[in-house]
């Protein structure tokens, strides 16, 4: 975001087209990052340029930005208008891309109105265009697609059939996955060995030097050895511009396995995030097929078949967890803590109590707080520090009604939070390893949880510059945790 609004003021106003495709950019990274608003205000922005300067290429990619942007809202009537818009105008076109594209956003569209049929009917054209272009991405997709969208139609053959293929180039793109991996680690090994030559060399060429000034004083002094020393200078001097040469041509491979190591590293970090987003749509088939089976009849009459089910649900849903925590725990690197607000603490508080609803409903569980105050710090940090805390105190808690305290006072600069629950409780020798990743205390069958709610808290805490400890904790009485975070001042 800071580079892209860098860039564009120093494009010059009558270089429309790179302020468009800046504001696409835009667009796509503020969609991604689920702040809509901003993401509709630059599609606008770059909407109304290429509407100036007439470009048609650049009005359908923002078309088709929007339709997504207001299927995310459930905009219907707005996502439908604007697909009608770019479906006229990528067949004034007469771009088989630009119709595919405009035919992926209507079967996106009629899924999210639940138009499950026509829905269906659409991605299976999607299915057969894309085979023939060879797009697994895009194949994987549309196969996930109609696999959902059969199941919701009950159409359970279809959905079954669907799901297998999508599971088929799965398997393929994890053995590409795998060589890509290995080809990242080939390079990486060649730059490291490449350095170290480089290194080597470098010594080399610094030894040779010395030799050479050496027999240059030795030259000055003694003229009757000048012709040997001449000639064994001469050759010393050749030799150091071969060393010389070899070091730029070493070098300049190091920077062309830097590039490719970059390049690779890119692609390769591209690619994780797309399969870490797609693997939550096949384990919700697992645990949507394993809820149609408990309904069968042979399911209610087969106990030992109800509980396998209900174990592939659990493990299911589990491994959705743990997909969510692991991708909130990477993309806490792009969170910074100077980014400051002004932050109601009890608004914020509500925000986490209406988040866990369902949880809190569940559970019988309640979070009490009150007069908490309004501080400057950055809003997203805090929220995720807190919910992961009293998530933790509800999911690993046995009493009948699970329960949350949540006090604040100044110390020294500092705002201090203590959160009480009367949980399961943690005995003293694992106060500190309950901070680490996947560290759990308890039986994963009888509490839901992926074991990084407390190392998000630990994360998230030292990049603020802060402290997080157990106060006290007693087993089966529950714990005491304290947040010490500095108060951050807006410029």
């Amino acid at each position: 975001e800071k580079y892209l609004l860098r860039g564009l003021e120093s494009i010059p106003k009558d270089r429309a087209n790179y302020k468009i495709a800046s504001y696409i950019k835009l667009a796509r990274l503020y969609s991604d990052a689920g702040a809509i608003s901003k993401a509709e205000i630059n599609s606008n922005i770059a909407l109304s340029l290429a509407d100036s300067i007439q470009s048609k290429d650049y009005k359908l990619e923002l078309l088709l930005i929007k339709v997504e942007s207001c299927i995310q809202q459930r905009y219907f009537d707005c996502a439908q208008q604007s697909l009608e818009e770019a479906q006229l105008l990528s067949e004034e076109l007469g771009n088989e891309s630009y119709l595919h594209n405009s035919k992926s956003a209507q079967a996106d569209l009629y899924k999210a109105q639940r138009n499950h049929s026509e829905a269906l009917e659409v991605y299976e054209e999607l299915i057969l265009e894309a085979d023939k272009l060879g797009d697994l991405f895009k194949i994987r997709r549309y196969y996930e697609n109609a696999s959902e969208v059969a199941i919701a139609n009950n159409d359970l053959e279809k959905g079954l059939k669907y799901l297998k293929l999508e599971n088929a180039i799965a398997d393929s793109l994890a053995i590409d996955e795998q060589k890509q991996k290995s080809a990242f680690l080939k390079i990486k090994f060649e730059a490291e060995q490449s350095q170290k030559e480089n290194a080597q060399l470098s010594a080399e060429v610094l030894q040779s030097e010395a030799e050479n000034r050496l027999l240059l004083v030795l030259a000055l002094g003694a003229l009757l050895a000048l012709g040997f020393l001449a000639f064994a200078f001469m050759q010393n001097r050749k030799f150091n511009e071969r060393l010389k040469k070899e070091v730029q041509n070493r070098t300049s491979e190091l920077q062309s396995s830097n590039k490719q190591l970059e390049y690779v590293n890119k692609e390769l970090n591209e690619f994780n995030r797309i399969l870490s987003h797609d693997l939550k749509e096949p384990l919700r088939s697992i645990v949507g097929f394993s809820t149609l089976a408990q309904n069968e009849k042979v399911g209610k009459e087969n106990t030992k078949l109800n509980e396998y089910l209900d174990f592939i649900g659990k493990g299911g849903m589990q491994m959705h967890q743990l997909i969510e925590d692991v991708s909130t725990f990477q993309n806490m690197e792009r969170l910074c803590p100077n980014d400051l607000s002004s932050v109601d603490c009890n608004e914020l508080l509500d925000s986490i109590k209406e988040s866990n609803r369902r949880l809190l409903k569940e559970r019988n569980a309640q979070i009490l707080y009150k007069k908490l105050p309004t501080i400057n710090t950055n809003k997203s940090m805090l929220y995720l520090i807190l919910k992961n805390l009293i998530e933790n105190g509800i999911k690993y808690n046995d009493s009948v009604q699970p329960t949350i305290q949540v006090n604040s006072y100044n110390e020294e600069g500092y705002i201090c939070f203590e959160l009480k629950d009367n949980g399961v409780g943690i005995d003293s020798q694992f106060h500190d390893s309950v901070f680490k990743m996947f560290e759990r205390l308890n039986n994963k069958s009888t509490n839901r949880g992926s074991g990084l709610g407390l190392s998000i808290v630990k994360k998230l805490v030292f990049k603020f510059g802060g402290e997080v400890s157990i106060l006290s904790s007693k087993i089966n009485e529950g714990t005491v945790f304290k947040l010490r975070l500095p108060l951050g001042k807006i410029s």
